[in-house]
């Protein structure tokens, strides 16, 4: 009998951008990012393009699923999209025509690109402001992160089924480690293990995560902790809930996509097992169980 745990085992980079984002640094493909899987010794991949808004039209998603049926990947090469929790009730920036039409999705808080109707528009900025003030502005401070930690719930809550991805961008973003993310980490953990979502591992925490304590202490702005004690606790709790996790470089250069001896070295560092990687079948499966 086949132990059905193996379905969701392998080393899978599902946070890969191409030419199709605006941020991306390159002008590559689908087909590259391909050659670049097997060349780092990866079982396979997803290219997750930027999707912010609902009026905006990822059309490339179609071009791409062109290539990945001439290439015959299906089962080995995803095409998915990172979207943006587009305002504070929880929707995602895209259409339901083209989240019907990928293989999975990537959930994402931007709120350094958010407009007037979002509810967080200048956000980023006002908070970058106030913590040359820290003490004075403490508590508007953490205002203002709850309501974004608050945004973060609902779409977690209302768009099952995908990979969250750079927990806690903002505020971690702009340098600042407060309290307030220690006390709230074990809502979102719930809410993504109740709700069929991956937990991103991100590169960004491997270089984190590897810093001196002088070297993370240096990069904080303020704030009670550093992003080293906070990634350190992260995977900590996150393993209380059972939580499968993904890989996730973050790609904006094909060579910025990591190999399989990168990832397992970090693995090992935070105890996470490789039968915890989710594959492909991830996300099929929850589709089957609709059905």
């Amino acid at each position: 009998m086949i132990d059905p745990f193996l379905s969701l085992m392998g080393y899978y980079d599902f946070h890969i951008h191409t030419k199709n984002s605006g941020c991306c640094k390159e002008d590559y493909k689908y087909s590259d990012v391909w050659s670049k899987i097997k060349e780092c010794d990866l079982d396979g991949f997803g290219v997750s393009d930027h999707c912010n808004y609902p009026s905006y039209k990822p059309e490339f998603i179609y071009s791409q699923k062109e290539s990945q049926k001439s290439l015959g990947i299906q089962d080995k090469g995803l095409v998915g999209l990172e979207v943006s929790i587009y305002n504070k009730k929880g929707r995602l920036g895209i259409s339901e025509k083209y989240l019907n039409s990928i293989d999975y999705k990537i959930v994402s808080e931007h709120i350094h690109i958010a407009k007037l109707f979002s509810g967080f528009f200048t956000t980023k900025t006002r908070v970058e402001h106030w913590l040359k003030k820290y003490k004075k502005k403490k508590s508007k401070i953490d205002k203002q992160i709850n309501r974004v930690l608050d945004m973060e719930l609902r779409g977690i809550r209302k768009n099952p089924n995908g990979i969250f991805a750079h927990i806690f961008r903002f505020p971690l973003n702009v340098n600042y480690v407060p309290d307030v993310l220690f006390e709230r980490l074990d809502e979102i953990l719930n809410a993504l293990a109740d709700n069929h979502f991956a937990l991103e591992i991100h590169s960004g925490h491997v270089h984190n995560y590897n810093l001196s304590d002088g070297e993370a202490r240096q990069k904080i702005v303020a704030g009670e902790h550093t992003h080293k004690e906070f990634y350190h606790y992260l995977y900590k709790r996150a393993k209380k809930y059972s939580l499968p996790f993904s890989l996730g470089s973050d790609a904006h250069r094909i060579n910025d996509i990591k190999s399989r001896k990168y990832w397992k070295l970090f693995l090992n560092k935070i105890q996470v097992k490789e039968d915890e990687l989710i594959s492909p079948q991830f996300f099929r499966e929850y589709e089957n169980k609709k059905v």
